[in-house]
């Protein structure tokens, strides 16, 4: 396996008012889930 590192953007779809953050982000091949640190769940106010 390997990692791969690519700039994402996340967005709150529920949310139109808030900006899209644009993140770098590491991902092994054969990834199943996406984890997003504390703070970024707060500034997209993702439940």
């Amino acid at each position: 396996m390997g990692l791969v590192n690519a700039k994402i953007i996340l967005k709150n779809p529920r949310e139109r008012k808030l900006k899209a953050l644009e993140v770098n982000a590491m991902a092994d091949f054969g990834p199943v889930h996406l984890c997003i640190p504390e703070h970024i769940k707060i500034q997209l106010e993702l439940e």
